[in-house]
């Protein structure tokens, strides 16, 4: 059966957005190691994986070489698990040009976002193998900044930028070409001709083989990583296996055996007029045990996913020009037909100009508001784009560009590669892009104009930013489902150029030093990188700003900048910046509430990572000198927050916590409820997420004291309960235990809201209990999962109120209401 009723203007949709835009943006700056010059993939070959593959011997991959200067730069080579990698070669080529650039004159360039790609340089001024522990010497260098490239065989090609010679040791993170072996098996019975599919880890999406008459198979080059492999035919499939691949091999083979599953048919329509939609499915499994699942509607929506293992499930559907109206779960072991449901999105156009009217053309537009919720909206093409690509299981990320960043301050992007993990441990991998149209719309054309649809309803502001002007901004306007919202201009002006220097504290110029333009909400407004002799400059700006600049192996440095009047013509600004290089270290031991080493606890500051060893002790090396907030986090206790000095070891006790059980169900039926949300708050803000499985959920390990748990189900009323949590005798023990919520199936109401004249009043704001929503273009509202009882609609805008008051019972559905402000 149908587990959830239509969520319009659906809260959660926008928040996917939020979350995809700002993946995109820092994922393609971090996370991307692919090389442009990686080999073709190895064909899939089945076969017996127990042992090494010969493919992961490493060959050099350049003769060695020395060059002219009397420099020296050393360094190590490791994987993914921290194991040294010999017999690979490191390249040393020349950062920047020769001729250096001055401030302002001859500035260095602008970059986006996304780092740009590397040239391709024809001669290496210097070439060095490692030895069997990695260790490498590139001899022969002039002093000066380099880019230095990783190859060989069996590894995947990387590269790091703004090489400081001479300079301190360099650590450099590759990736091993891995693989995935195993059979698959029904019953006993080798199971040939089945697909068996991979996700996760650097796969793009998901990757298919078949299963040859043994039922075996096999992946090749694939990156270091956690994976998920399952196999599916019809109405068979196998529960997804983890498979995590650190390190050089030998690996087991991987086992899966295929059981009952579900074949999901369904379609895509739209709400209005029923016709069948060409969209994105996606099925996402209420946990983290299954991977998504993804299909392609046809010409008439329809689409079917095969082999979907039993249990609660949410289809969604993304199509252009469209949005959500609603949130589906399934249970798939009782449905196997769904319909989805897109509503045409609200649209807002207009144009780009500058202080004389004329229109501006290839400025870049975005939307920035809030939902009918008060939820963050981010609409833009990278948002746009990103949404794309996860319901096609990708990534935004830039294939053709390496990355690697061996040292660097905290807390700063691109920043540098947290240190590797234990073997056995997760860590980020590279990932690979796929096609995927940019979004029209959001760039303006010979007119200025520009035009943006597909947009959940909301209040929105329109910015623009082109490289010749000040970003700026529209009003504010409203939007709703299938309606052109009024035309917005927006005029941007000459703005402020920001230019300067970046030295070190002895004064000499830092290549390769980001500087980032921010405002009070964190949104960058321009992004430099400097060149040669130090140097930055800016993109116009017209609203004050915090610069922060940043580099490879020195500390971060922040400070607010006037930017003053609007001028009518472009004026210029210098900010100059000094940085303390990044030699300090932090270090410390982790222990347990009853002081014993702790191994395998998390210590995050900034975005560096490390993992407490057997005797608990922990070091973040390459920091600036300073005061650092610490994170300790271990699955057994809850996290402990601490400051710690640099190069001044401490002791880190972990607190003992507790943990609750929930009972959650029915409030009439008495029957367990099969899909929900637990967030729980605690102390000091902490905050807690679980999921429900056949009724029940367990909450551990929470910090001592008061809990407000909230259960969130599809159809239901949310109930909150205030749960007292005490410390339990042992890790992970649960001193909570059998916390019954039971829920209230919830009504869904709507109506009009009129003025005392009897005209509809749009926008709104209709309250009933806890649900809030705004009334539309034509003032109709519709509120679901709303309180039974006797309970009072109330609305209001501006100094207007007024209220009316509905008998609802569990489940019922009215939409006559109206309510009349005075």
């Amino acid at each position: 059966m149908l587990l959830s009723p239509k969520l319009v203007r659906n809260a959660w949709l926008n928040r996917v957005l939020v979350a995809i835009g700002l993946f995109a943006a820092v994922g393609a700056i971090w996370l991307s190691r692919w090389a442009r010059e990686q080999p073709a993939p190895t064909p899939s070959v089945p076969g017996d994986s127990t042992s090494a593959d010969p493919r992961t011997r490493h060959v050099p991959a350049l003769p060695p070489l020395t060059g002219d200067g009397p420099e020296t730069l050393a360094g190590t080579v490791i994987d993914y698990a921290g194991a040294p990698l010999a017999n690979v070669t490191v390249s040393a080529f020349p950062e920047v040009p020769a001729t250096p650039a001055k401030v302002p004159a001859t500035p260095a360039s602008e970059v986006p976002a996304t780092p740009a790609k590397v040239p391709a340089t024809p001669q290496p001024v210097a070439v060095a193998a490692t030895d069997p522990d990695g260790r490498f010497a590139l001899r022969g260098l002039e002093a000066g900044v380099y880019r230095l490239r990783v190859d060989g065989d069996g590894v995947f090609a990387g590269a790091i930028r703004f090489a400081d010679v001479p300079g301190a040791p360099v650590q450099l993170v590759v990736s091993r070409r891995v693989w995935i072996a195993g059979r698959v098996a029904d019953g006993t019975t080798p199971a040939p001709g089945v697909t068996v599919a991979v996700s996760g880890g650097g796969v793009t999406g998901v990757q298919t083989t078949t299963a040859d008459a043994q039922g075996a198979f096999r992946f090749d080059d694939l990156v270091e990583g956690s994976y998920q492999v399952w196999a599916y035919a019809g109405a068979r499939a196998s529960r997804a296996t983890f498979v995590e691949r650190f390190g050089g091999g030998p690996y087991a083979d991987v086992s899966l055996v295929m059981g009952p599953a579900a074949v999901l048919h369904g379609r895509v329509l739209d709400d209005e007029t029923g016709r069948g939609l060409v969209a994105d499915v996606m099925l996402t499994y209420d946990g983290d045990d299954e991977p998504p699942r993804y299909a392609t509607s046809d010409e008439q929506g329809a689409f079917s996913i095969e082999g979907v293992p039993f249990g609660s499930w949410f289809p969604e559907a993304r199509a252009d020009g469209y949005v959500a109206t609603e949130v589906l779960g399934i249970e798939t072991e009782r449905i196997d037909r769904v319909d989805i449901r897109l509503a045409r999105g609200g649209i807002v156009q207009g144009e780009v100009v500058d202080a004389a009217g004329a229109p501006i053309r290839g400025a870049s537009v975005s939307l920035r508001g809030t939902d009918l919720a008060g939820n963050p909206i981010v609409a833009s093409a990278a948002s746009r784009r990103g949404r794309a690509l996860r319901f096609r299981g990708a990534s935004a990320l830039d294939a053709d560009n390496p990355v690697l960043i061996p040292r660097g301050e905290l807390g700063v992007m691109p920043g540098p590669i947290p240190f590797p993990p234990p073997p056995g441990a997760r860590a980020p991998a590279p990932l690979v892009s796929v096609p995927v149209d940019v979004p029209a719309g959001f760039s303006t054309d010979a007119d200025g104009r520009f035009r943006i649809d597909g947009l959940p309803p909301g209040r929105y502001t329109a910015h623009a930013t082109h490289a010749e002007y000040a970003p700026g901004e529209s009003a504010p306007v409203t939007v709703v489902l299938s309606r052109d919202a009024p035309e917005r201009r927006i005029v941007l002006s000459p703005g402020v150029v920001i230019y300067g220097e970046v030295r070190t504290s002895g004064g000499a110029p830092v290549v390769g030093a980001t500087i980032t333009a921010e405002v009070d909400d964190d949104v960058p407004l321009a992004v430099s990188v400097t060149g040669p002799e130090g140097t930055y400059r800016l993109r116009p700006l017209a609203r004050n700003v915090r610069l922060r600049a940043s580099a490879s192996g020195y500390g971060a440095t922040m400070r607010p900048v006037d930017i003053g009047k609007p001028a009518r013509e472009v004026r210029e600004k210098r900010e100059d910046f000094e940085l303390v290089s990044a030699d300090a270290a932090i270090s410390g031991r982790v222990l347990d509430p009853l002081d014993r080493a702790l191994a395998g606890a998390v210590i995050v500051a900034g975005n560096r990572n490390v993992v407490s060893d057997a005797e608990g002790r922990f070091t973040i090396a390459g920091v600036a000198p300073g005061e650092y907030p610490v994170l300790v986090s271990h699955r057994d206790y809850p996290p402990a927050r601490v400051t710690l000095l640099t190069d001044r070891a401490e002791d880190i006790s972990v607190p003992q916590g507790g943990g609750i059980t929930l009972d959650v169900r029915d409030a009439h039926t008495t029957d367990a409820i099969a899909i929900a949300r637990i967030v729980a708050t605690g102390p000091g803000g902490a905050e807690h997420r679980a999921n429900l499985e056949a009724g029940t959920a367990t909450l551990a390990p929470l910090a001592v004291g008061a809990w407000q748990v909230r259960v969130i189900a599809p159809g239901y009323v949310p109930r909150s309960a205030t749960v007292r949590v005490p410390a339990a005798r042992g890790p992970r023990e649960i001193s909570v235990r059998d916390v019954r919520v039971d829920l209230e199936r919830g009504a869904t109401v709507g109506g009009v809201v009129r003025d005392r004249h009897g005209e509809r009043v749009a926008r709104a704001t209709v309250t009933a209990g806890e649900v809030s929503v705004e009334s539309d273009a034509d003032g109709n509202f519709r509120m679901v999962d709303v309180p039974t009882g006797n309970v009072t609609i109330s609305a209001r805008k501006g100094a207007d109120r007024g209220a009316t008051t509905v008998a609802l019972r569990p489940g019922d559905e009215v939409v006559t209401l109206e309510v009349t402000l005075d």
